[in-house]
Formats: structure tokens, sequence, C-alpha cells
């Protein structure tokens, strides 16, 4: 753009030059040189807006080149005919995929929310050497051939929707009923990272499922589902006797690549990964699951399930409180010198209950030497 800008002004000055001799006045040629220079300054310079935050693709008779131009102003000589731009709006982007509808292998109906932030790529990739293997503007490119946002979206909704799908019906991996979906969270996020990344992510060098070595391997252990106990041991004892049984540098490797794993996956749901999918010209930056829930009349089941357990647990603490208001009652009755059982002292208990609660409840078979003492008690107190 410099040579152009500079064989631009050449001209200009030329004309300048020609206009004075023909007019035979300096005046005019100057003015001559300054109108043609300034309009030309003034056709070719743009902006570059950055909010949003936007990159430009720079283009050359039209054709989309790999060069990135930075938000801010330039100049681009006769604009829009030999130097272009191409705006691409370069903000993150944040995508929640409507829960996808799935069914397990006992044929239970849930749905799988799915939370997704990516950004398009505009910086070099580089090697472990510092070497560059992709540049940004060739991911601007592919983003652009891509379909830009919406089209990203589009593949990438179509690849979680399908696999999510495969995992959640397989009889060989993922859960194998709804109640073990609904807690088979970084399972779901390692199963469809790996569907979206591919070889990006680095392999891990083992026949055992990744999932089943995040659990085996997971300091404590996790517990393994009655699928998994079935193949690899109720305490993973089968698939820690294959890792053990590989030599001790094999060992070390499949740990740190395991670990490598787990924090990429950390990362991942973190929202802070930096993965380059460089054919969709966009860095996945955040990759969740949201709540996990049961449909139709087995969510009603469920909350009536979760409801009767509730109301369960509240009555035995309610219980739980009357004995030690009991036991307190018998204290108190047996230190004023009488005696008391304790089934007594809960009797009485629930009697001042059922009278506080206006149920006029008269609990049966009170004696009339309990009474007593429960009068001299009270006196004592008053």
């Amino acid at each position: 753009m410099k040579t152009t800008f500079f064989l631009i002004s050449l001209i200009c000055v030329i004309i300048g030059v020609i206009t004075a001799n023909i007019t035979q006045g300096y005046f005019f040629g100057a003015a001559a040189t300054v109108a043609l220079l300034g309009t030309f300054i003034i056709q070719g310079t743009r902006r570059i807006p950055n909010n949003p935050p936007n990159k430009g693709l720079l283009t050359v008779l039209g054709k989309r080149t790999k060069m990135v131009v930075d938000e801010g102003w330039h100049f681009f000589p006769l604009f829009p005919w030999l130097f272009g731009v191409v705006l691409v709006d370069v903000k993150k982007k944040e995508r929640d995929i409507p829960a996808e509808s799935v069914r397990t292998p006992d044929l239970a109906e849930i749905k799988i929310p799915i939370a997704l932030t990516w950004t398009p790529s505009y910086s070099d990739t580089l090697d472990e050497n510092d070497n560059v293997i992709f540049t940004g503007g060739q991911d601007l490119i592919e983003y652009l051939n891509s379909g830009g946002e919406e089209g990203v979206n589009a593949q990438l909704e179509d690849i979680v929707h399908e696999r999510l799908r495969e995992w959640a019906m397989s009889a060989d991996e993922g859960p194998q009923t709804w109640q073990e979906a609904i807690g088979a969270k970084e399972e779901a996020v390692a199963i469809l990272l790996k569907a979206i990344l591919g070889e990006i992510l680095e392999p891990i060098p083992s026949t055992i499922p990744t999932p089943v070595l995040l659990k085996c391997l997971n300091s404590p252990p996790r517990k393994p589902t009655e699928k998994e106990c079935a193949l690899w041991g109720q305490n993973w004892e089968t698939a820690m006797g294959t890792i053990r049984a590989l030599p001790a540098e094999d060992q070390d490797k499949l740990n740190r690549a395991v670990q490598r794993r787990r924090e990429e996956l950390a990362r991942a749901r973190q929202g802070n990964g930096h993965f380059n999918i460089h054919q969709l010209g966009v860095t996945l930056n955040r990759l969740n699951i949201g709540e996990t829930k049961p449909l139709g009349d087995l969510a009603k089941a469920a909350e009536a399930e979760v409801k009767e357990a509730q109301e369960r647990r509240g009555e035995m603490y309610e219980i739980g409180t009357d004995l030690l208001k009991a036991q307190e009652l018998a204290k108190k009755i047996t230190d004023s010198g009488k005696e008391i059982s304790i089934q007594d002292a809960f009797q009485i208990i629930m009697e001042w209950k059922a009278t506080r609660e206006g149920k006029g409840f008269t609990v049966p078979g009170l004696s009339p030497a309990l009474k007593q003492i429960l009068e001299i008690f009270l006196n004592k107190l008053s």
C-alpha cells in the first residue's frame, strides 16, 4: 500500500505540474495537486470500529488476503477498487443451545442444556518453537467461509446434538439410567469436547475409555456406575490392573495425559479455554452442561419422590426435636425428686404440642400419679 500511495501521490504532483504549465500559473498547479491528493487521501481513509471489537481482512482487487487490519484509522488507496477491507466482529459469542431431548437406555426422556462461548480467531497460532503454523488471516477467512456467526453456531449445534444423542442412548458408553445421566456432567463435557475438537485434543495413550480414566485416576477415585462395575470392577480393579501392567514410563505418560485432559475440561467448563478450531476459524472458550432434568411423567414422578423424601426428613427432624424435649422434661422432673419414664415424658410433650396447635388432643392412659408429678414440676417452674 505504501508503494501505491507513493505512485498515486507522484501522479497528483505530475498533474499539478501539467496544470501549472497549461495555465501558466503556479497557483492553479498547486491547487490541482492539493485537490487531487486530498481527494485521494479522504477517499481511501477508513476506520475499523472498536465497539463492538472488529478486525479487518484486507482485500486487493476484491480478493481477500491473509492480512489482518487492527481497529482504528487506516488508509486504503483507491478504496474499494484497489484496496478494501472486510469487517469481522470478533467479540465473544455466547450461545445457549436449546435443551436437547434425549433418551437413556432405560427409555427415560431427559433434557440436557448446553452452553457454548467462542470467539472468531484473528491471532497467529504458534507451535512449541514459536513458529507460525496458522495465521490469524487464515482463521478469519475460514470463519467467513463457514458462514460467520450463524454458520458456526449451526455447525457446532449439529455436532453437539448428534454426539449427545449417541452418548445418551449407547449401551457401551454413557449413562444407563436417567439418574446416572443427571450426575454425568463431566463425562458429557468430555465427550462433547472430543467431538468438537477432534485431533486438536492431545490423545490419551490408553485403550481404556477416557471417562473411565478420569474417574479411576481421580483422587480419590469416583464411584463407578453399575455398567462400569461390570466392566472395570467394583473399585476399578480391572482398569487399575490394566494400568499397573504398563511399564512405569508409560504409566507416567498416561497419568500426565489424563491430568492435562482434566485441566482442559476444567478450563472449558469455567470459560477459560483456548481451543483453536481452524476449520471453523474460531476459538472455543467455554463448553458446559446445564441442569439436566427429566421430562413428562418422569419429571412428575421424580418431583413427587423428592417431595416425599423432603417430607420424611422433615418428619424425622420433628420427631427428633420432640424426643429431645421429652428427655429434657424427664431430666427436670427427675431432678425435682420424682421419677418419670421417657415414654411418659414424650406423651406429655405430644399433648402440649397438640394443644398448642389447637387440635384438642389428649394423650390416653395418662395416670393420675403422672399428672400429679407434672403439676409439681410446673409449680416449681413457676
